[in-house]
């Protein structure tokens, strides 16, 4: 220890203004020099000998502290700020540097160190994260998508705060990509640059407990063991190796109560351990980045919503919330009263009005209970909004411009900021202290970022909150359509649609219908006062917003109601009904659709404190719009489903004939639900000669041209029967009928048959025009065709068609059918003709009636579903004679 024993002797470090201490490799106190005595406390007999572990460093900061003292002493030197103590074991902060003693030998031998109290360097650390703050914002703000400017802000931190820096984000499934790395030394960037394709692991305890709690977290010693715990593979342990990162922080990308990323920071032997300065200059990028990110998220996600919207109309997400704002505001403004370290802080938000400012949130003084409201250009705030720059009031007592809320807190002096987005004020940042106060040009800066990022906050909120309220006015727009939808039986649609605007939009609704007594329908967030909101209305018109609405088809809006609003002056059950149910704003709107109004909508608060305006208006206007659609098209179907119905009847014969030697049983059942004339038929009649005639047919189409096709053919094929007694002459003459009456394009399938008495039973004579060939059924179950295949009608002017005659036996029967039989399907599979074969072999023994029921009865069994066509099935089974 001879060095030591030297410095000693010459008294050189007594003379020293600094704080200085030479320690051996075991950290005793060798040399304590008078103004380590000052500034620790601890006169230098008491130092002497003793661990500096004991003397001066905080229990829990003793491992840290080793490990400084250790690599100084192996000759690494180390600077940096530290917490210690003093004598009296109160809290000190130092800016400390440590290096090696050498001997003459160049050995290290001991520690030498010097201190200075920090306070000294606050300015330059203020100046340094000032700098932070203005370099990232203007890196993110240089570009509209900020994660174009991330390597930069990896390269700017890796430059002031580490050695290395990467930038990882959240995917959408929990994992995390890494989206910028950089290196503060050039011939390790691209090594650094490697490091790309390994970002964090979001299961490693240190970056989990980020990610889930949100907080920042320092790593001082990265030994070997914990980072080998995640490495991927041989070449990313290889990275690890030559980059030597020994020390890390870990800060959140956290916006809005959301966790977006992590920023790590890490830093190699050479570099001292990261300080609390450190730890805070990189919170503060990491929000600025998390912010940047948030921010372009909301407002990517606003214009695809309201492209989407616009695009479908009827594809929503109900999701509605209305206190991102609400979370956002107190966040920030306290986190810039702490950075300014005031005794109050305001955000103000301009109203609705364009005109004056609301408090929205404060802190240091208590809120008055009713809204604060200042016009611009008034009040510390109001002059604050109309400026485009930051103001400072240094003194606020002479001034008569302050308002009572600032003058009950006390505040003398104040700084506030415009929230602006171009040209647009949206608000007011203000702080304030009740001490005179002069506040300098770096937190005039920072309040002038602050309440730019803020300005974004804010903007992106009300976007998100606009974009919100229309997702729910499409949602309920999409569910007023689907209950509309739902039923033809429009009472019904029209009270399910009285419970969906309630209480979304309204308290209570009425809903009446003109020209039906008894239409009113009625809702309330109460069931019990439900029948209060029916009394409003009545076969007389209800109340005179009511009436009034439903003559002239305008709609009519009070934003501040009364029950004059809706109902007469002398109609005292109706105020008294109002008088229970509560008003406070009120829209009627008429049910207009198609040049016809059918009734009124009226929509109500009273318990809740909306105030309808006229977008609320318009937005019920489309919903009337469409429940008046809705009663439009049930009445107007009604009516044409009664013309359908009568008409089809006409199509058919109203009863079959008793034919002596032979039962008959028909079957007909439309497609969907029967509102449309169909294209089948069937008949059967005496041709006068001692024989009966049968035929069925399919029409191309349906609807009132089907129904003409139908009706020639039916009337053609019996006036042709009555002359031939051929059904194929009988198809040819109805052919040559097609083609000469039917302009457009169209054609039909019909099969006909002629049965007559025969000895043996009966004799059918059958021929078959393009369409399925009635089926025979033998008293043993065999299934025969009765015809062979021919040519469709109405089409070609020569069509192959003929006759096949077959005898028929007491007990056999002959089942004329449409395609629709054979043609029904389910899941891609036909019932086809092979099935109805076996089936009508099980029908070997039943009545006429019970195989066109038992058809019947399989076709709808096969598919529950209403059929895809009309069916239509003709059975007759011969008797013995009468």
């Amino acid at each position: 220890m001879r060095v030591i024993e030297d410095i000693v002797a010459a008294d050189v470090i007594g003379q020293a203004p600094t704080a200085v201490v030479v320690a051996d490799p075991d950290l005793q106190v060798a040399v304590w020099n008078p103004a380590a005595e000052r500034l620790f406390g601890i006169a230098a007999e008491a130092a002497l000998r003793r661990s500096l572990l004991d003397l001066v460093i905080p229990d829990d900061r003793h491992g840290l502290a080793r490990q400084i003292g250790e690599r100084a002493a192996a000759g690494r030197a180390w600077h940096g700020e530290f917490d210690v103590r003093r004598g009296d074991m109160s809290p000190l902060r130092v800016h400390a540097a440590l290096g090696p003693l050498i001997d003459a030998d160049g050995q290290p031998i001991g520690v030498i160190a010097v201190a200075l109290e920090a306070e000294r360097t606050e300015e330059a650390d203020r100046e340094r994260r000032l700098e932070l703050l203005v370099q990232t914002s203007e890196i993110l703000a240089a570009s509209v998508e900020p994660r174009a400017g991330l390597q930069s802000v990896a390269r700017m931190a890796a430059a002031w705060l580490a050695d290395l820096v990467a930038i990882d984000l959240t995917r959408p499934d929990g994992g995390l990509e890494r989206a910028a790395v950089a290196h503060a030394r050039a011939e390790l960037a691209d090594i650094a640059e490697e490091l790309r394709a390994y970002p964090s692991d979001p299961e490693a305890p240190a970056i989990r407990r980020v990610l889930v709690d949100g907080r920042a977290e320092v790593v001082a010693n990265l030994t070997e063991e914990m980072g080998g715990e995640r490495l991927r593979d041989a070449h990313h342990a290889e990275i690890a190796r030559r980059l030597d990162i020994r020390s890390a922080m870990f800060a959140p990308l956290a916006a809005r109560g959301r966790t977006l990323g992590v920023m790590v920071l890490g830093g190699s032997r050479d570099r001292a351990p990261f300080g609390p300065a450190d730890l805070a200059a990189a919170e503060d990028i990491a929000r600025r980045v998390a912010l940047a990110l948030d921010g372009a998220v909301l407002l990517q996600d606003a214009r695809e919503s309201a492209r989407v919207a616009r695009s479908l109309q009827r594809i929503t997400d109900a999701a509605l919330s209305h206190l991102e704002l609400e979370e956002l505001l107190p966040e920030v403004l306290d986190r810039v009263h702490s950075e300014l370290e005031t005794d109050s802080a305001a955000v103000l938000l301009t109203d609705m009005s364009g005109s004056a400012l609301e408090m929205r949130a404060a802190l240091g003084f208590e809120r008055s209970p009713g809204p604060l409201r200042i016009p611009f250009g008034t009040g510390v705030a109001g002059r604050i909004a109309e400026s485009v720059e930051p103001m400072m009031f240094d003194d606020l007592s002479p001034s008569d411009f302050v308002n009572a809320s600032l003058r009950a807190a006390g505040v003398r002096s104040m700084l506030g900021a415009p929230l602006r987005i171009g040209s647009r004020v949206l608000g007011v940042i203000q702080v304030g202290s009740v001490e005179r106060r002069e506040f300098t040009r770096h937190e005039v800066e920072l309040i002038r970022l602050a309440a730019g990022r803020i300005a974004l906050a804010v903007d992106h909120a009300h976007l998100y909150e606009a974009e919100m309220l229309a997702r729910g006015r499409l949602t309920l727009l999409a569910e007023a359509s689907e209950v509309l939808g739902e039923s033809l039986d429009y009472r019904a649609a029209l009270a399910s649609l009285a419970r969906v605007v309630v209480p979304w939009l309204a308290d209570w609704c009425l809903i009446e219908v003109t020209g039906e007594p008894g239409a009113v329908l009625a809702a309330h967030a109460d069931p019990s006062l439900t029948a209060l909101v029916e009394a409003l209305g009545g076969p007389e018109g209800g109340g005179q917003a009511a009436r009034r609405v439903a003559h002239s088809g305008v709609a009519e809006l009070a934003a501040e109601a009364t029950a004059g609003s809706l109902v007469d002056a002398g109609d005292d059950d109706r105020r008294r009904a109002l008088s229970e149910l509560g008003l406070r704003s009120a829209m009627v709107v008429p049910l207009r659709s198609r040049g016809r109004t059918h009734g009124a909508i009226t929509l109500a608060t009273s318990v809740s404190d909306r105030r309808y305006d006229e977008s609320d208006l318009v937005f019920v206007g489309e919903l009337a719009r469409r429940a008046a659609t809705a009663v439009d098209t049930a009445r107007l179907y009604h009516e044409r489903d009664q013309v359908a119905r009568t008409l089809q009847r006409t199509l058919l014969p109203p009863t079959l004939p008793d034919i002596p030697f032979a039962e008959l049983a028909a079957i007909y059942h439309p497609a969907g639900a029967g509102s449309e004339i169909g294209g089948d038929f069937y008949d059967v009649f005496e041709t006068g000669d001692g024989g009966w005639a049968l035929a069925i047919g399919d029409v191309c189409g349906k609807g009132p041209a089907a129904a003409a096709i139908t009706g020639l053919a039916r009337h053609t094929l019996r006036a042709a029967a009555f002359r031939e007694a051929s059904p194929r002459a009988t198809l040819e003459g109805l052919n040559r009928a097609l083609l000469r009456e039917v302009r457009e394009e169209s054609f039909c399938t019909v099969a006909a048959g002629r049965i007559t008495e025969h000895r043996e039973g009966a004799l059918l004579v059958a021929s078959a025009g393009g369409h399925p060939a009635p089926l025979v059924l033998r008293t043993d179950g065999r299934v025969e065709d009765a015809t062979w295949p021919g040519t469709l009608l109405g089409i070609y002017s020569e069509i192959a068609v003929s006759d096949r005659a077959t005898v028929l036996a007491p007990g056999e029967s002959v089942v004329f059918y449409t395609d629709g039989v054979v043609e029904e399907r389910r899941s891609g599979e036909q019932f086809g003709e092979e099935r109805l074969r076996e089936l009508l072999t099980a029908c070997a023994g039943l009545s006429a009636t019970g195989i066109a029921e038992r058809v019947e009865r399989a076709v709808l069994e096969f598919q529950p579903v209403a059929p895809a066509d009309d069916i239509a099935v003709v059975v007759l089974r011969i008797t013995e004679a009468k």
